[in-house]
């Protein structure tokens, strides 16, 4: 039972903090809308993401470990702002190929990602039983295929459209996983969770509406000032 415990609170150290990247990404993004009228999207998105995600309380696992566990989510989060931000500068140049540069960041990021594989493969424990290296190839298939695919769409995104329009999507992700582990578990989400992917999406379309709106105004506003 108390294996079960820590791991729920993982699960709701880890929730508690990926439940802000959308509102990071898009505050990072500088979406020239007044934060008093963020507020509230960016609350609907923090608490839906919280509620949806949550499946447990801190249990007995520490408020050492927890620390550590969201100190570790944190720098996660941080390190995938700046990455989507630096990415977001390449990609808006019309002369990258975003094909060539999506191999090539996928490329670097497998390869970065070897001795953290080689890591875990050795120190963490093992139940005994082994893995088959056709489980490893499937996959090593799926997971290449699907990452070359959304990191593709990614950048194109990141092209047409502003970090900061960008960042309130980040919460589709967050849905979609949810609602693909419910249909490989062959189980209905509860009402908890259907009340908290809800309200992540009504704050990101809140985030979506207020920057655009804000766009919207800046660009109606430079023609003004040049006639004036």
């Amino acid at each position: 039972m108390s294996r079960q415990r820590s791991g729920s609170s993982h699960t709701t150290a880890v929730t508690l903090m990926i439940a802000t990247s959308p509102v990071v990404y898009t505050l990072a993004g500088r979406p020239g809308v007044p934060a008093r009228l963020l507020a509230l999207p960016v609350l609907a998105v923090v608490v839906g993401g919280i509620t949806a995600g949550v499946d447990g309380p801190l249990g007995d696992l520490g408020v050492g470990r927890v620390a550590v566990t969201v100190v570790l989510a944190g720098v996660g989060i941080a390190m995938w702002t700046w990455y989507g931000l630096d990415n977001a500068k390449v990609v808006a140049d019309e002369d990258v190929d975003l094909t060539r540069w999506t191999a090539t960041t996928g490329v670097a990021a497998g390869l970065l990602s070897l001795p953290l594989i080689a890591f875990g493969m050795t120190a963490l424990p093992s139940s005994g039983s082994g893995i088959a290296a056709s489980s490893i190839l499937v996959v090593a298939v799926i997971g290449l295929g699907s990452t070359t695919v959304a990191n593709r769409a990614w950048n194109t995104a990141s092209r047409r459209l502003a970090p900061s329009v960008v960042g309130p999507l980040l919460v589709l992700e967050t849905v979609f996983t949810m609602t693909y582990a419910h249909l490989l578990d062959g189980s209905m989400p509860t009402m908890q969770t259907l009340i908290g992917e809800g309200t992540l999406l009504a704050g990101a379309a809140g985030c979506l509406l207020l920057v655009a709106n804000a766009r919207r105004s800046q660009r109606e506003l430079v023609p003004a000032v040049v006639v004036a």
